[in-house]
């Protein structure tokens, strides 16, 4: 990570999150004056500490750009999950992936969705404050014909095509790492398109492994693209 990207970083999360609570005044005052003296405290102490504590350092800055999604914001979850959808997947599907995200994206099922206890939703922004994308967590859930019952699903992850290389996946699945970690769960997975080899490549460098491979039968799927895997990190 470069000065100045760390530097962005902190002036974001300097940003006080009302709605969430992430920060109050005085933990933001601090992090403030470390923007300001960031050219002095860089060399002799944020680089050794991003180098020797990597990840927890990222999540720790990443909480200004993560944020849950209210109630109050199915409209816009709707549309960014419709745009990350298509920005992605139109190939899989005879329609485009119309009639999929259509079905997918009812607000009356995003609503039940939002307000179930079992379920998380996260918007992310990318580095120039625009929502790029959304996680979708299921907190409590056993894999299904497995022994692995003590688990959290990593649902999705959609993130819009311009908002690539900035390292918003990354931070994502650190999220989900870490909220998996904080209810207790030994176990944490997905499911993942078999034609989708770059995320497949991105998850297996998590540590993430695939377990078993399905076929799907959804209407409008294209018979060469039916494969799905599922892919588990132990924690």
């Amino acid at each position: 990570m470069s000065k100045s990207n760390f530097s962005h970083k902190f002036h974001k999360f300097s940003q006080i999150r009302s709605q969430t609570g992430v920060c109050d005044p005085f933990t933001n005052g601090v992090r403030a004056l470390i923007c300001e003296n960031l050219c002095n405290l860089w060399p002799t102490f944020l680089k050794p500490l991003h180098r020797r504590w990597g990840a927890k350092l990222i999540l720790y800055l990443s909480m200004s750009l993560i944020s849950p999604i209210l109630p109050t914001q199915v409209l816009q979850l709707q549309q960014v999950m419709r745009d990350t959808y298509l920005d992605h997947y139109q190939y899989l599907w005879d329609d485009g992936g119309e009639h999929y995200i259509s079905n997918l994206t009812q607000i009356e099922v995003l609503e039940k969705s939002l307000a179930h206890p079992n379920q998380a939703f996260y918007f992310i922004e990318d580095n120039g404050g625009q929502t790029a994308g959304f996680m979708k967590l299921f907190l409590d859930s056993p894999i299904p014909n497995t022994g692995y019952h003590n688990a959290m699903c990593l649902d999705k992850i959609y993130l819009r095509a311009n908002a690539a290389g900035q390292g918003l996946g990354q931070l994502l699945l650190e999220k989900a790492v870490a909220d998996a970690h904080s209810l207790g769960r030994t176990h944490l997975w997905l499911r993942v398109m078999e034609s989708s080899i770059e995320a497949q490549a991105f998850y297996r460098r998590a540590g993430f492994e695939i377990i078993d491979t399905a076929t799907l039968d959804l209407k409008y799927m294209k018979p060469q693209h039916r494969n799905i895997h599922t892919m588990l990190k132990s924690l």
